[in-house]
């Protein structure tokens, strides 16, 4: 399965559903600067347009965003490589978020410094079983 670039695969559904730039840039409320822009690879849609641009284009958030093609029942095979670095993710930005909400509470003073302590805890252990996936190297 080759990947193609976020860019590429928005312009060949673009295509494929007979909508010229503007045409897709007024259904989502952007400019059709923005979406020749996407299409050449000079920037990306912004986060809260992906779901939207993936409906209207008739493909799924992962694809647009991995560059590859849907299957034929609309759901893409996960590897048990993706489902780790999914894992992986999931696991480092469940640490990254409490440990930032808990610096605010504390900073806000809604929760007390042994709370703060504890949920620290949590996050570390989150740490800890991130350890336990390493990233795959490619090659």
């Amino acid at each position: 399965m080759e990947n193609k670039s976020m860019g590429e695969v928005i312009s060949e559904h673009r295509k494929e559903n007979d909508m010229t730039q503007a045409v897709l840039a007024k259904r989502l409320g952007v400019t059709d600067k923005a979406v020749s822009k996407w299409e050449r690879n000079i920037s990306c849609p912004d986060i809260s347009t992906i779901p939207k641009l993936a409906e209207v284009l008739g493909v799924s958030v992962e694809g647009l965003m991995q560059g590859r093609e849907n299957s034929k029942n609309g759901f893409q095979q996960l590897e048990r490589r993706d489902l780790k670095q999914i894992f992986s993710l999931f696991i480092k930005c469940v640490a990254i978020s409490i440990g930032v909400g808990t610096f605010v509470l504390n900073l806000l003073g809604v929760i007390s410094s042994n709370d703060a302590v504890k949920l620290l805890s949590l996050a570390v252990i989150c740490l800890g079983l991130y350890c336990f996936f390493p990233e795959e190297k490619e090659g």
